[in-house]
């Protein structure tokens, strides 16, 4: 048996390692409702078409997964970050994702996703160092 370790793995490796998992957990779930590893992203842009935040989210088992949230600099505390969470939710509740989890660092957002209702589950001291990693969660329903 090799192993081998790559940074560049093409789309059918990743796609093997994917349905390899997929099919073990069929055996205890079933076949999911909704499409697995629905991906998307939420875009700001400004008057010229450049993007001035968004998000990056992936769907499934019922959960939104919000991967990144990023706001510029200058638009932070305009209520922008507010909007494309209030639409990564909004879709995800369209698609029938009833719950968002999230994860996010002491130096980033742990207010502002408090205020929004999250709340947190778990937390990873020292990650990265001399920090704190936040795992939150919100009901969607």
């Amino acid at each position: 048996m090799d192993i081998e370790v790559t940074t560049a793995p093409t789309k059918e490796e990743m796609d093997t390692i994917r349905n390899g998992i997929h099919a073990y957990n069929r055996q205890y779930i079933g076949e999911p409702a909704v499409k697995e590893d629905l991906r998307f992203s939420v875009l700001a842009r400004d008057g010229h078409g450049t993007i001035t935040g968004g998000i990056n989210a992936v769907s499934f088992w019922g959960w939104l997964h919000i991967e990144i949230l990023w706001v510029e600099e200058a638009l932070r505390g305009t209520g922008l970050g507010s909007r494309l969470l209030f639409s990564a939710e909004e879709f995800a509740l369209k698609h029938e994702f009833f719950n968002s989890r999230l994860e996010t660092t002491d130096f980033q957002a742990k207010g502002f996703y408090e205020r929004h209702g999250y709340k947190v589950y778990g937390v990873l001291e020292d990650f990265p160092e001399d920090y704190n990693l936040y795992y939150m969660t919100k009901s969607l329903k």
